[in-house]
């Protein structure tokens, strides 16, 4: 069965563990684990390639309505102002309820972009671009 999307929690915080700010206003979410594949093939070996996992990364992409009262909002911008003073995790919540390992990941991350922008008919939106810089983690 699908998770249902409105569901899911996102909280930025500056250090791991449960809790953190809940960010408000989003209307899409997008979370992508991608991973380097090294070939291993030895020459004297079959007649099929070997490949094993290398690098792995996680990324972050947000967008949807901007308040600048939101306390998530805030860790995000201070992130990518000064990532050497302002550390960023993320926890993103799935199912919550689901039980330990099975609910959700974290993952510590820096802001790549962080783009406010506004129309004519008045509504400003922002819209961020996080990446790891740890394991992530299940909760």
């Amino acid at each position: 069965m699908a998770t249902a999307a409105h569901t899911i929690s996102i909280l930025f915080k500056t250090t791991a563990g449960a809790g953190g700010a809940a960010i408000a206003g989003m209307n899409d979410y997008s979370m992508s684990f991608n991973g380097d594949i090294l070939d291993t093939t030895a020459f004297d070996g079959g007649a099929f390639r070997t490949k094993m996992h290398g690098l792995r990364d996680f990324s972050i992409s947000m967008s949807g309505d901007y308040s600048s009262t939101d306390a998530a909002y805030g860790l995000i911008k201070a992130n990518f102002l000064d990532s050497s003073s302002n550390n960023l995790f993320c926890r993103v919540s799935l199912v919550p309820g689901a039980g330990v390992g099975n609910e959700g990941f974290e993952v510590q991350c820096l802001c790549e972009s962080f783009e406010v922008s506004a129309a004519v008919d008045g509504k400003v939106e922002v819209s961020f671009s996080l990446t790891s810089i740890s394991d992530v983690s299940s909760f």
